[in-house]
């Protein structure tokens, strides 16, 4: 359904194509200002009076040396030697939309270019309703003199430069082109109306002309490439014919309005535009219900409708239809087209939200450039407006408010609202591979990785699964990015990049490819390093087993002193667990070893008729430890249960463990204490103890309470392997040693 994008076009590189739009607007914006600027201007802001007057709003100094005063009423021009030229009700209006027929347009035009003869000379009289002739001599209109609907109106390329954006970036699919071809029908639209929306009274008729025809070939493309944009995206609804179709209707229609060939009811302008709207609704809800299994595209579709449909409804709905009705629009024209740049502004906002188009972070990087230029000429342009000095000195001014004041706002505005810290190409492999060379074992190699995807997404959800990719890629439509893991054939899957606020890229994707491309080199070393260890590991699993182990068993039987017999067993269990241990270098859960230590202390405390009570709950059976943990563990506890025996003959020994926040404590509990810890003489039992915590990450105390002796003991418990608990020990050689 959605065709493969492609990046650039095939003149120019995106950004000089951007910078080319941007060129072409401003210089539509300077053509069209310098239009207005040199059409007939005496000193005088009229407003429109439907009873043939123009009403004097402001005055300059000029004209009102002449006596005439704002509130004063003109009912006629008149060249220096001519005969007055009377107003008519239309004569001011801004808006030639809504003109009539074909046959009251070209009588406006024939009256508005007999204003202009009236007009063209270097003074002109004009005629007040209270029978007054005033001699008004022509000047040159300056730019801060413009009403401010004139800014709204060269708002309208924005449009174009948001449709050029996105062709620039993604030309290869019919809907970036036809945005494009929206936008600058749009621009078309507004600075054609520039040109004789704010004439005072009138400008040149040829020029008028070219800019009612040129509004009406804009307004026409600009509906109908609506029409047919929602044809395209986010799905092609059929034939790239029917685009071609409504294209061609469009250009049907101009040539109409210029051999005025048929009259369409009511208002023959407005009458097409209002008929695309259904079509564009019709198409919307034949896109609506092709997403309905298809979460993105129907969010896509939702803010692209919303965004462009809002306008174009109002625009519709409030502005032609009233023409069309023979009334009066409701919406002025400086807010009709206020509400188009708007819905333009939704857009852009959703190609960032939703990714429209594969824009993401390359539009907004292009639209910094050209804001952050435009800027820079604004504010020369200013400069030298209100400081009125020489050119030499406004170029010296510029660099030093640019340099001293403008870079370094802007920085803080960027560094505000888009950068998010270092690059992770920074920081990323600088830990990776730390990681890597001080990983333990693959649980917290992985628990690593986990936590710099974390970070460098922000996603809701991080989940692990078995399955392998070679890869990383994107899916469904930017809502996860699958990710291989460091250890084994897993995956990690990211979903809702940002907390949802966006989605994932390619660009994402292959950020992933390139750092596990840069630390591939030291994963392979860690495993050949492992593979080695393990065949060590093996070797000396398979001495011991084979020779070592052996000739105990056969001690074992020979001896006849049951003590020395025990003696040798013992040495036999601890040789067992050692070849377990190499065997099983990952470890295993707790609640085997529990198992077995729960049997081998109840038969040695009976073979001494000592009571013995087991308090673990079952919940500690979801741990699992390492080799070194489960070892340092075991030989703890037998520590622990030995000192008890040899030192206090204790009638009843219980061992005790309870789960905490994050961490593990364990205990030995006997009666039978002779002396108080605080005055024992440390021996090789106890420095074994506080060594084997120390290497768990953990703290050990002796304490004395209700006739009781307790040695208890604390260690870390992780989250440290996808679906299980993992308490790994360390080092921990500056620890002390002190009470709970």
């Amino acid at each position: 359904v959605r065709s493969a994008w492609r990046t650039g076009n095939a003149l120019l590189p995106p950004q000089y194509a951007f910078a080319l739009a941007a060129l072409i607007a401003a210089g539509a914006v300077w053509l069209c200002l310098m239009a207005v600027l040199q059409s007939p201007w005496f000193g005088i802001q009229l407003d429109r009076d439907p009873q043939r007057v123009g009403i004097v709003q402001a005055v300059d100094q000029t004209a009102a040396a002449t006596g005439l005063a704002p509130g004063d009423r003109v009912t006629a021009f008149a060249a220096p030697d001519g005969e007055p030229v009377p107003l008519e009700p239309l004569s001011l209006v801004s808006d030639l939309d809504h003109a009539g027929g074909f046959t009251e347009r070209a009588a406006l035009l024939a009256h508005l270019a007999r204003l202009y003869e009236a007009t063209r000379h270097s003074t002109a009289r004009v005629t007040l309703d209270d029978g007054r002739e005033l001699t008004l001599e022509r000047t040159r209109r300056a730019l801060t003199e413009l009403p401010a609907g004139v800014w709204v109106l060269v708002a309208g390329i924005i449009p174009f430069l948001v449709g050029a954006g996105v062709w620039s970036y993604r030309d290869g699919h019919v809907a970036t082109r036809l945005l494009l071809l929206a936008g600058a029908s749009f621009m078309l639209i507004a600075l054609s109306n520039l040109l004789y929306a704010y004439r005072q009274p009138t400008i040149d008729p040829q020029l008028l002309q070219y800019a009612v025809h040129a509004n009406r070939l804009g307004t026409f493309l600009f509906f109908f490439s609506y029409v047919a944009l929602f044809w395209s995206y986010p799905f092609r609804l059929g034939s790239i014919y029917v685009v071609h179709a409504l294209l061609a209707i469009a250009a049907l229609l101009f040539v109409n309005e210029i051999t005025q060939t048929i009259e369409w009811p009511g208002d023959p302008f407005a009458f097409p535009v209002v008929i695309s709207l259904p079509f564009c609704l019709a198409f919307i809800a034949m896109q609506w219900w092709l997403s309905r299994e298809r979460p993105v595209e129907r969010a896509v579709l939702q803010w692209f409708a919303l965004s462009m449909m809002v306008g174009m409804i109002l625009v519709t709905g409030l502005y032609f239809l009233p023409g069309l009705l023979g009334a009066e629009p409701v919406l002025a024209l400086e807010l009709a087209f206020a509400v188009g740049v708007i819905s333009y502004l939704g857009l852009m906002l959703a190609v960032v939200r939703y990714r429209l188009f594969q824009l993401d972070l390359w539009w907004l990087s292009a639209w910094m450039w050209l804001l952050g230029g435009s800027a820079i000429v604004a504010l020369d342009l200013l400069i030298a407006h209100l400081l009125n000095i020489a050119s030499t000195y406004v170029i010296v001014a510029s660099i030093f408010i640019v340099g001293w004041l403008y870079f370094p706002v802007r920085q803080w505005l960027w560094r505000r609202l888009f950068w998010r810290g270092q690059s992770p190409m920074e920081w990323v492999p600088a830990e990776l591979f730390e990681a890597i060379v001080a990983a333990r074992d693959a649980g917290s190699l992985r628990a690593t990785w986990a936590s710099l995807l974390q970070r460098m997404f922000h996603p809701l959800q991080l989940a692990w699964s078995a399955d392998g990719i070679e890869s990383p890629y994107t899916g469904e439509e930017g809502l996860t990015l699958h990710v291989p893991d460091l250890v084994g054939d897993g995956t990690m899957k990211l979903s809702c990049r940002n907390a949802g606020r966006r989605l994932f890229s390619p660009d994402d994707a292959r950020l992933v490819a390139s750092l596990l491309q840069m630390i591939r080199p030291a994963l392979q070393g860690r495993q050949s390093r492992e593979a080695a260890r393990r065949i060590e590991r093996e070797r000396i699993m398979r001495d011991l087993h084979d020779d070592v182990a052996a000739r105990l068993l056969t001690l074992t039987r020979r001896l006849t002193n049951p003590a020395d017999a025990a003696s040798v067993q013992a040495a036999l269990d601890a040789l067992r667990e050692t070849i377990y241990r190499l065997h099983r270098p990952e470890g295993s859960n707790l609640k085997t070893a529990l198992a077995d230590w729960r049997f081998e202390f109840a038969e040695r405390l009976d073979s001494h008729h000592i009571e013995f009570a087991w308090d673990l709950p079952d919940e500690l059976g979801d741990i699992k430890l390492d080799a070194n943990s489960l070892a340092n563990l075991g030989q703890i506890l037998r520590e622990a249960v030995s000192n008890a025996i040899r030192h206090a003959a204790p009638g009843q020994v219980t061992v005790t463990a309870r789960r905490r926040p994050e961490r593990l404590c364990l205990a030995v509990i006997h009666d039978g204490a002779r002396t108080h810890p605080d005055h024992w003489q440390a021996g090789t039992g106890i420095a074994n103890i506080r060594y084997r915590v120390r290497q768990l990450g953990g703290e050990v105390c002796w304490r004395m309470h209700d006739g009781q002796c307790e040695c208890q003991w604390w260690f870390p418990v992780d989250t440290g392997h996808p679906g299980g608990q993992t308490a790994t020990g360390h080092s921990s050689e500056g620890s002390t040693t002190h009470g709970d």
